[in-house]
């Protein structure tokens, strides 16, 4: 179903985005920082956007070709719209419509093809089946997990390299970027029990969410840039992860509202991506207007290129979808939106502090990069997860 929801959504959205980015088009491969900084943050959103749009339109499609089955996907399907496989380019020099189209369809086949064949050996390691059939015992149950996610798809990409280089002859040297409560109305006076009571909610729900239900490692958001930063010298993972949690913490107040306004929609599920984009669009121009109006503060050039990039993240989108499905009050969405944050501070400090020795020579070459990076990760996850109290059965 992912795979068909890529398929329906990559490359028209692609050539959407294509066509309007040209109102601010980038030309050169790397641009100045003040062109970044001008036209970073309205090509993110004109690529968010698009996607959103596109996804409208898709979307009863979907459900016409697979119905109920589709909410089995459950928040990733409307993630995909924040998805760098579809928004990436925003960064990028401009493309023609002709390439748009070629690399959308291109991509779209590998997309599905890696899909289909993760899902198969995670499914034959993690219940001895295969689209249902039984072929084995169970091989490494934890597989189904997150966890074992990252593992796997480690080793796929360790050993689709390992291949690649056989067959060409060639060695190549890895190095660089890795190849994504409410409160009372009223307005009487509060008791000293309700600040309490609330005060503990928002606290609760932030610590669920930096541990028991981490974003990167039990949901796997925002994986796609967190493994990117590993490999990219030029932003600060301090300065990221910061960002995004402030991103996180602002954004929650208008998606719960504006959540709560489509709640009542029989198509509610159809709208939730425009309208959480639109949420976080406010925020990112919000940001970004405070970042242009302080000019002497410190790392200011490097965090207006970073607003885009924090605020068009599964991370947030994906948190703020876990806070609507799971039908949080206001207090306890600020509270794990918080936690969220937070969460992916820590995980991006714990996956960046280890870049150095994710680079080791000691590491065999076809593991070196997003390989290693992922397989790490995996691990985290797997400690993440035993921290928390819960079990794991290899």
């Amino acid at each position: 179903m992912l795979a068909a929801a890529v398929a329906l959504l990559l490359v028209p959205s692609r050539v959407l985005a294509c066509l309007l980015s040209r109102l601010v088009p980038l030309y050169d491969e790397d641009p100045a920082p003040e062109t970044l900084q001008k036209k970073l943050l309205p090509r993110a959103l004109v690529y968010g956007f698009s996607t959103a749009g596109v996804y409208l339109a898709v979307y009863p499609i979907l459900n016409m070709l697979f119905s109920t089955s589709l909410l089995s996907l459950g928040i990733y399907l409307p993630l995909l719209t924040v998805e760098p496989l579809l928004t990436y380019r925003f960064g990028r020099v401009q493309e023609t419509v002709r390439k748009a189209v070629s690399k959308g369809l291109r991509i779209t086949v590998g997309y599905a093809l890696l899909l289909v064949l993760l899902g198969c050996v995670r499914e034959w390691l993690a219940a001895g089946t295969m689209f249902g059939v039984v072929v084995s015992r169970p091989v490494l149950p934890m597989a189904s997990m997150p966890a074992g996610g990252f593992i796997v798809l480690g080793v796929l990409c360790a050993v689709w390299r390992a291949l690649a280089q056989k067959a060409q002859g060639i060695s190549h040297q890895r190095g660089g970027q890795p190849c994504g409560c409410a409160f009372p109305e009223g307005g009487g006076p509060r008791r000293m029990r309700d600040v309490v009571t609330t005060s503990a909610v928002f606290f609760n729900y932030a610590l669920l969410a930096v541990f028991a239900q981490n974003a990167v490692f039990t949901r796997a958001l925002g994986v796609s840039r967190l493994v990117q930063l590993v490999g990219d010298d030029r932003t600060s993972s301090w300065l990221f992860g910061m960002q995004l949690c402030i991103t996180q913490v602002l954004v929650t107040p208008f998606a719960w509202y504006a959540g709560s306004r489509i709640a009542p929609l029989a198509n509610r599920a159809q709208l939730r991506p425009l309208v959480y984009i639109a949420s976080i669009a406010v925020v990112c121009v919000l940001e970004h207007a405070v970042l242009w109006l302080a000019k002497g503060l410190p790392h200011r050039s490097a965090l207006l290129r970073i607003v885009p990039l924090a605020g068009l993240n599964s991370c947030v989108l994906g948190t703020v979808l876990v806070e609507r499905t799971q039908s949080f009050t206001l207090g306890q969405s600020l509270g794990f939106g918080l936690g969220s944050g937070l969460g992916y501070v820590l995980a991006v400090l714990l996956v960046t502090e280890a870049r150095h020795r994710l680079r080791s020579k000691a590491i065999p070459e076809a593991f070196r990069g997003l390989p290693i990076t992922l397989v790490y990760v995996g691990v985290l996850a797997l400690a993440i997860y035993g921290f928390t109290g819960h079990s794991v059965i290899l």
